[in-house]
């Protein structure tokens, strides 16, 4: 066939190859003299054909080089987990010869054992798994949907939305970022400018039952309701190591994951159930625990003699309704904290006290600005 142009992706592997393709240098053997060496550092190309496609990959290497060499360079920039799977052939005369691993590398080589200089996917046994359903589980589904990746989704709650949204949220809770990035479909990668054009649908500022809405939809949407087990607990994990590998080099994913689950089925008349149980094996795990799993209490010294309500601003354990024409005072400089002055002042407080621990320091959102509006999931725990 005839010679195609190198595309942008055999540059990519050209530019390995050349930054990589050097020759091994023995451990013992003869020590060089000074100002002399063993070995030749000039450089000559190499033109690798694909067999059977006529595919061409020409790249620099050094002279030295070995067939290994060349090989491994290939392996590891194709993602394959064994270079003896490469073959190289040479012609010699009307025939051709196999170029065996300890052997200086022809300029022209025919290439067997793969089909293309594209990177190959690895194969998994077994498919993905996403502990937890809130925010970032969520948008990690939707790309492993995207991407056409086999996955299950665990969570222990009954709804998604996570422990922040479904259980610490009060039902005055707003979102506190001023734009779409906290949305699901956010997607500057794949829709560009559009994905910061999707307020119309939710708008700024939104409610706490508005944010459990929208990962409704988006789950509805993007088709992730059959691959979720929702009230399901993942209690324990295994590493389940392969056999020996075969490979001349150890291959870290020639293992697996085995999880313990659990859940409580429905019983008669609403009443819970029995407790099932079962194992599950995935062969790459994500988990998103989130950040607002447990609450920090304490307790004050006084709080039994104090006559005023005393509670904390979550959960919906506190009663906004009793605070009107009262004093209050809020102890705490986080996201809740600033939520619950807004929420005193929209059910009439007289005034409200802030008490903070630091002198210059509220509301301290480095890290929800990083998840918040970032392309890729980031875990938030």
């Amino acid at each position: 066939g005839a010679r195609r142009a190198v595309s942008a992706r055999s540059h990519a592997v050209a530019e390995m190859a050349s930054a990589f393709v050097r020759p091994t240098v023995p451990s013992a053997g003869p020590v060089p003299k000074p100002g002399s060496t063993l070995m030749s550092t000039g450089w000559k190309e190499v033109t690798l054909r694909m067999f059977g496609s006529g595919e061409e990959l020409t790249l620099p290497v050094m002279v030295a080089s070995k067939v290994w060499d060349l090989k491994v360079v290939l392996a590891e920039t194709l993602g394959l987990s064994d270079p003896n799977v490469i073959d190289f052939v040479f012609k010699v005369g009307p025939s051709y010869k196999r170029h065996k691993n300890h052997e200086q590398l022809n300029c022209k080589l025919l290439v067997k054992g793969i089909k293309s200089f594209d990177k190959v996917a690895f194969e998994w046994d077994h498919p993905y798994v996403i502990i937890g359903a809130g925010m970032m589980g969520l948008r990690q589904a939707i790309q492993y949907q995207r991407a056409k990746v086999d996955f299950l989704q665990f969570e222990r709650k009954d709804v998604v939305g996570g422990n922040a949204w479904a259980a610490i949220a009060n039902p005055t809770s707003k979102l506190q970022t001023e734009g779409p990035h906290y949305q699901l479909q956010y997607d500057p990668l794949d829709r560009g400018v559009n994905a910061l054009l999707s307020l119309e649908r939710y708008g700024l500022w939104p409610t706490r039952d508005e944010i459990l809405q929208h990962m409704r939809d988006m789950v509805d949407e993007w088709g992730i309701a059959p691959n979720l087990r929702l009230g399901t607990q993942v209690s324990d994990m295994a590493i389940v190591k392969a056999p020996k590998s075969t490979t001349a080099a150890p291959d870290l994913r020639d293992k697996h994951f085995e999880l313990k689950w659990s859940r409580r089925r429905a019983g008669a008349d609403g009443a819970a159930g029995d407790v099932e149980e079962g194992t599950f094996k995935c062969s790459c795990m994500c988990i998103y625990p989130g950040c607002l799993v447990v609450p920090h209490r304490k307790n004050w010294p006084g709080e039994e003699v104090f006559g005023g309500q005393i509670g904390y601003g979550f959960s919906q354990e506190f009663d906004y309704s009793r605070i009107r024409g009262e004093r209050v005072i809020i102890i705490g400089m986080g996201a809740f904290a600033h939520e619950n002055v807004r929420t005193c002042v929209e059910h009439g407080a007289d005034k409200v006290y802030n008490i903070v621990r630091r002198f210059n320091l509220m509301l301290p959102r480095v890290v929800c600005w990083w998840v918040n509006q970032s392309a890729q999931c980031m875990p938030t725990a």
